[in-house]
């Protein structure tokens, strides 16, 4: 599907008085396919067992802007050919071993990351590159149902493979002392303190180690997973046994959810960021089981 007249940003010219105003100036290509496979794995007197598949894959790019003009938006860019989310940021390296400095790659003026290591979140030399973007490279669910008799069984997985998730909370609780009344989360235990070590934070300074908390791909995670998201296990009473109570029916069930998660990354709920990949202090989803009695009169 092609839309076009999409309205975005238009960069101004100093002389105006204003940085951008709002024109349908985008042209943007949508695309994907998406699969549903049902199965009956096993159907055997009493015992039955069947499966649900389902694959999606969803391509998104920009085809036309303004003059091929590129338009950047805070940790975005909307490019010509590219995704219109695109992350467009500096790229971390690191923490440096020896003193506890922040550590990134220098970028030319092509955009191409060098071998260069700059120690100033400030420095000309760390400028944003393009860094991929949310957009999984394929999603969807594996579910299962078996049954033997008054017994049930049903599961489902939810699963993504690609895409990248933006920890925007970060510039704050990674802050590495630059601003001290925020909390420090148990990640930052893990920072540098002493020369050889091999940390995931730099040194904790006051009012902050070398711009250490600016964009950079050190808030931007690879977002696959795989996540438990429900499971459910019931037994339906005999009629023979319902009837003498007047019922017409009852079920007694436990049902799971969200109990078992395999994720790239443990910063950030990686069902959180929706199509922009942006989560920003949410609350991650709770397991939970719940017990219950279904009965019909």
């Amino acid at each position: 599907r092609n839309t076009s007249d999409l309205l975005m940003n238009l960069n101004l010219a100093p002389s105006v008085g204003a940085g951008s105003t709002m024109v349908n100036i985008g042209e943007m290509e949508n695309s994907g396919i998406e699969i549903e496979l049902r199965t009956d794995n096993i159907v055997a007197g009493d015992f039955r067992w069947s499966s649900t598949f389902m694959y999606s894959r969803i391509r998104n790019k920009i085809v036309k802007l303004n003059n091929g003009e590129d338009i950047i938006s805070s940790r975005y860019i909307r490019r010509e050919g590219l995704p219109y989310w695109t992350f467009y940021i500096p790229v971390w390296a690191g923490v440096d071993p020896a003193d506890g400095s922040p550590m990134w790659y220098a970028v030319d003026d092509d955009e191409n990351i060098t071998d260069e290591i700059v120690h100033d979140g400030l420095d000309p030399r760390v400028k944003p590159t393009v860094v991929g973007g949310p957009e999984p490279d394929f999603y969807g669910s594996i579910g299962n149902d078996l049954s033997y008799k008054g017994f049930n069984l049903t599961f489902r997985f939810n699963f993504a493979v690609g895409g990248k998730i933006w920890y925007a909370s970060g510039y704050k609780s990674w802050n590495d002392g630059r601003s001290p009344k925020y909390v420090v989360p148990e990640p930052q235990v893990d920072r540098w303190q002493q020369p050889g070590d091999i940390a995931a934070h730099p040194k904790r300074i006051w009012n902050g180690n070398n711009n250490s908390d600016v964009y950079s791909t050190r808030f931007l995670f690879d977002n696959s997973y795989l996540r438990l998201k429900t499971i459910t296990l019931s037994y339906t009473l005999p009629q023979s046994i319902v009837s003498r109570a007047r019922m017409k029916n009852a079920m007694v069930y436990m049902e799971g959810r969200n109990l078992l998660t395999f994720a790239q990354q443990d910063i950030m709920d990686p069902e959180h960021g929706g199509v922009s990949g942006y989560a920003y202090f949410e609350i991650p989803q709770v397991k939970t089981i719940t017990f219950g009695l279904n009965i019909g009169f």
